[in-house]
């Protein structure tokens, strides 16, 4: 791994990591991973553990795990947002 990739790799997993730290942690859990130096971002509801999803990160965007972007990287309050939409229970909880 070259000095350029780890940076990379050192913003992409900044990025996810921040983007955790604006979910409400009484609905989600977040939970960083590392897989063959791959960094992702795994939230789930913590009242309804199948409403999971993953989440990456590149220089630019963030992802859904099958590649759909969810916002800039530059705007993770709109991933936030996202993310909170996605995953939220609808009807009595």
């Amino acid at each position: 791994m070259t000095t350029s990739t780890q940076s990379d790799t050192a913003r992409e997993t900044s990025a996810l990591e921040s983007l955790a730290a604006l979910l409400d942690r009484d609905k989600y859990v977040a939970s960083l991973v590392t897989n063959a130096g791959r960094t992702c971002l795994c939230v789930s509801n913590r009242h309804a553990g199948a409403l999971t999803e993953w989440f990456y990160a590149d220089s630019e965007w963030v992802f859904f795990s099958w590649g759909e972007r969810v916002s800039a990287v530059t705007d993770l309050d709109k991933a936030a947002k996202v993310i909170t939409n996605v995953l939220r229970m609808i009807g009595p909880s």
